[in-house]
């Protein structure tokens, strides 16, 4: 009686997590909607402050992709990194559209669309700091703080490459800014991120820091779209759209938009008919 018991309680579970599956891709049908939720990180995303409008390289993107696939998109909410899984579980959004990072942790959970371009991990100490210069492996010492974000790939980076580096750990909520802020004002001597947030940044405090190594990248990430692990249907939606973007070239002529202002920051999807030439 004990095993009928668990294996109708197993097999209800099962029905159940099967009727939810797919869920989202059946609303965002029968609506003609996508729901995106989306946080910021430039030239990826981010808000203009005179008019509070999104812009950005995601913005146009997915006003490319609603259009060839005749979905409207809707910026739902703001949602903070951490909380993306959650927020899709919940169907608090159909879909994370905020360029991100496709990395395995994640993976367990939300589930990654095709890339839409690559962005690299570098990294970054104050300007007049020449310990680092073209020579990471300085990093790994226990005299050395790097500066990361709690659950962050910044963290992991710093264990894995870095172990014996001291760590001071912003909060998972903060910024790529706050990260930066950190490093200039002396709460560690190292920190890793994207060109993208960190060129913006330099810009606006000019002599704070500086890129270190930008030839040797510590890591490379998809930049990509999130569904829920669920949502297989909606993911073949979103990755024969962005298909379709790349081969048009309509997702090069976005990203050529931007990469003048953020030299650096993007890496491009490779054409295998430009590559067999």
């Amino acid at each position: 009686m004990k095993h009928l018991i668990l294996a109708l309680l197993l097999s209800f579970t099962l029905i159940s997590t099967a009727s939810q599956a797919g869920d989202v891709y059946d609303r965002v049908l029968e609506k003609r909607t996508l729901k995106c939720g989306y946080n910021y990180y430039q030239p990826v995303l981010w808000k203009d402050a005179k008019t509070n409008e999104l812009k950005g390289i995601y913005v146009d993107y997915m006003q490319a992709l609603g259009e060839v696939t005749g979905l409207k998109v809707e910026w739902t909410a703001e949602v903070p990194w951490a909380d993306a899984p959650i927020a899709l579980k919940s169907k608090k959004v159909d879909a994370f559209c905020a360029g991100t990072w496709a990395d395995a942790k994640r993976g367990l959970q939300i589930a990654f669309t095709t890339p839409v371009f690559f962005n690299a991990i570098e990294a970054y100490a104050r300007a007049d700091d020449d310990r680092f210069d073209k020579q990471l492996n300085a990093i790994n010492n226990a005299d050395i703080t790097i500066v990361t974000l709690d659950g962050a790939q910044v963290d992991d980076i710093a264990k894995q490459d870095f172990p014996k580096a001291q760590r001071f750990a912003l909060t998972a909520m903060s910024s790529d800014a706050e990260q930066l802020l950190a490093l200039a004002a002396g709460k560690g001597d190292i920190t890793f991120t994207n060109h993208g947030p960190a060129h913006a940044y330099m810009i606006a405090n000019p002599g704070k820091i500086k890129r270190v190594a930008p030839d040797k990248p510590l890591r490379v990430f998809s930049v990509t779209t999130a569904v829920d692990i669920q949502e297989q249907a909606l993911l073949s939606v979103l990755n024969n759209a962005t298909q379709q973007l790349h081969q048009a070239g309509i997702i090069d002529k976005i990203l050529d938009k931007y990469e003048k202002d953020f030299p650096g920051a993007i890496m491009r999807v490779a054409k295998p008919y430009e590559i067999s030439k």
